[in-house]
């Protein structure tokens, strides 16, 4: 209840995965709260390293620092 928004981070995919749980859990028990789900969009992922894909989808830790400072 102190926060207005909560970020979920998951190393699968955003569509039917723990984010969307969040997301329905708080919209039925803190509505207003703003939820920002991070992970494997539901769209093809090129080929790559671990790092680099992370990097691709925002989930490298220099990425979701800036979606963090965005939403303060």
């Amino acid at each position: 209840n102190k926060h207005d928004v909560i970020i979920t981070v998951e190393d699968g995919m955003i569509t039917g995965g723990f984010g969307m749980t969040v997301t329905a859990f708080a919209g039925r028990y803190f509505p207003g709260k703003k939820i920002v789900a991070l992970g494997i969009p539901d769209n093809f992922v090129k080929h790559g390293t671990l790092n680099e894909l992370y990097k691709e989808c925002g989930m490298d830790a220099v990425s979701i620092k800036q979606k963090v400072l965005e939403l303060i």
